[in-house]
This record gives C-alpha cells, sequence and structure tokens, in this order.
C-alpha cells in the first residue's frame, strides 16, 4: 500500500480493533497526536488483506470492500444490500438553481467500488461464516444502480 500524494483527513475518527484493550490503546496514542475519536468498534472476525488504505502515515482508512464485509454482518440482510447498492451505484447530480437552466449542468461520479471487486475481495474469506454471509448478501445486489438525481 502506498500514502496518496494528496488526501482529506477528516477531523475526527473511529478505532477499529480486535480487542477492547487494543481499541483503548489506539484511542489513547490517537489523543496524543491530537487526533479526536469519535468511538472504537472491536471486530472479532477475519479481516482480508487489503482492507484499508493509508490516509497518512499514521491513519489508515477502511476500503469500501471492508466497510460492506462489516456490515453484512452487522445488519439486517436488506439494510446491507442497500449499502451495497450504494457504494456500488452511480449518481447523478443536476444544477438547477435560477441562473442555470435545469439539465445545462451534469455530473455523474463514479461507484466507490463494484459486485465483482466486493467478490474478488471476499474470496480469501468465502469459506468462513462471515465471507458466506456477505455473499449471501452480495447476490441480491443489482451493482451500478443509479440513485435518484440530487438536485442543488
Amino acid at each position: 500500500m502506498s500514502t496518496p500524494a494528496t488526501c482529506t483527513i477528516p477531523d475526527s475518527f473511529q478505532v477499529l480493533a480486535d480487542d477492547d484493550i487494543l481499541a483503548e490503546a489506539y484511542t489513547h496514542a490517537a489523543a496524543e497526536l491530537g487526533i479526536n475519536v469519535t468511538g472504537s468498534v472491536v471486530w472479532q472476525g477475519i479481516i482480508p488483506p487489503n482492507s484499508f488504505e493509508w490516509l497518512n502515515q499514521f491513519v489508515r482508512m477502511s476500503t469500501p470492500e471492508y466497510f460492506f464485509y462489516r456490515k453484512a454482518n452487522e445488519l439486517h440482510e436488506w439494510h446491507a444490500v442497500d449499502i451495497a447498492e450504494e457504494l456500488c451505484g452511480y449518481y447523478r447530480t443536476h444544477a438547477t438553481t435560477p441562473d442555470v437552466p435545469a439539465g445545462s449542468f451534469e455530473r455523474r461520479d463514479e461507484p466507490a467500488t463494484t459486485v465483482a471487486r466486493i467478490r474478488e475481495y471476499l474470496a480469501p474469506v468465502a469459506s468462513t461464516e462471515p465471507g458466506r454471509r456477505a455473499l449471501a448478501v452480495l447476490a441480491h445486489v443489482r451493482g451500478g444502480k443509479r440513485e435518484p438525481d440530487i438536485h442543488f
């Protein structure tokens, strides 16, 4: 993994650890660096490779694929499907201000991930219970779904 040349670092973070003792240690270390920590999450499941990307030399951010994997195991199946549809969906925005004619400006943002990338990401954990659950949820995801237009 390489550190991106430019990135926007959030004002606050949530710590992810595999037990309460580590979560507390990470939270304390972050506070010493002046990082505002809003809470911690303990994840006991297997974490596949490529689950995090570096924001800077100290902080890593979870990938969209890992976010889906966690939510597929924490939420009701259909809520997890909704999250996956958002992660794999295209978004369109239109400027509809009084000085800009409707439809004259359109931006289409690419999806954060795809069904194929999530499936590939889950391959190393496919035989585990969390992996099987995530794959079962993923089977209901169409991917590439267009979200409703956002007007501003």
